[in-house]
């Protein structure tokens, strides 16, 4: 899955200006590192990508932190066969507690940090709000680019609930950056292949058999899988400052 960039990038992505003492390396942090996506865009990250892939260089374990609010289930999901492919690299990262409702927590978290991929939080009546939190966590942290995993169709009136919370955290995100906040970009991706089992139901319009269906009426989506949404992530993680500004749409279609 490639990544490709929009022709007019968002206005206003100045970095921050850099108060945290650093390493001398550029350091990586992904959050939800145990969920589907930010779990293999670890992986990604660490081996340089699937066998059969464009392969990018693998990064340093050393350079990469994981942000989770259970951190504990952090390497055990990254190392146990159970989980998925091992990625026993993992053993060797930086592992923090980062949880988007406790703000000052997450800007120890992201302390030193260069580059920050972010993920939404499960659905919840805060949701918009804690994003919101995280991004000025980052801000305060010297972080200088939110890679954040937005949802296609992300627009102030969208129908679906889902795209109007990503579209809040879009504009939190060029807020933070019009005030010499973090850089971004933005990545649209669309519903999993995986979770299609999630839509099927009894045939309505059939005495028998079963249809897939969602609250889009006639409606059309095109599916995309997380491994492909985690080798366009890992992609721009690599050299996020190629991509800054920019807007991708799944699979690597302008928006």
């Amino acid at each position: 899955m490639g990544t490709s960039r929009d022709d007019s990038r968002d206005a206003g992505t100045a970095t921050s200006p850099d108060t945290t003492p650093r390493t001398g390396r550029a350091i990586t942090a992904v959050a939800g590192a145990t969920g589907r996506v930010s779990r293999q865009v670890v992986a990604d990250l660490l081996t340089g990508g699937p066998a059969g892939s464009t392969r990018g260089r693998p990064m340093d374990p050393s350079d990469l932190v994981f942000l989770s609010r259970t951190p504990e289930r952090a390497v055990e999901t990254l190392t146990d066969p159970e989980h998925g492919e091992p990625v026993p690299q993992a053993s060797k990262c930086d592992i923090r507690v980062g949880d988007y409702t406790d703000p000052e927590g997450m800007r120890r978290a992201l302390a030193g940090v260069d580059t920050f991929f972010m993920v939404s939080m499960t659905e919840s009546a805060g949701r918009v709000d804690a994003h919101r939190a995280a991004v000025a966590a980052a801000r305060d942290a010297g972080v200088r680019h939110i890679v954040y995993l937005s949802f296609v169709g992300a627009a102030e009136d969208a129908v679906f609930t889902h795209a109007r919370e990503h579209h809040a955290t879009e504009q939190a995100l060029r807020a933070a950056a019009a005030d010499s906040g973090p850089a971004f970009t933005i990545l649209r991706d669309s519903f999993y292949t995986e979770v299609t089992g999630q839509f099927i139901v009894p045939d309505p319009w059939r005495d028998s058999g079963e249809a897939i269906a969602g609250p889009a009426a006639d409606g059309r989506t095109g599916f995309v899988t997380t491994a492909d949404v985690a080798a366009c992530a890992a992609a721009v993680l690599r050299d996020p400052a190629a991509h800054r500004g920019a807007r991708t749409r799944s699979p690597g279609r302008r928006r």
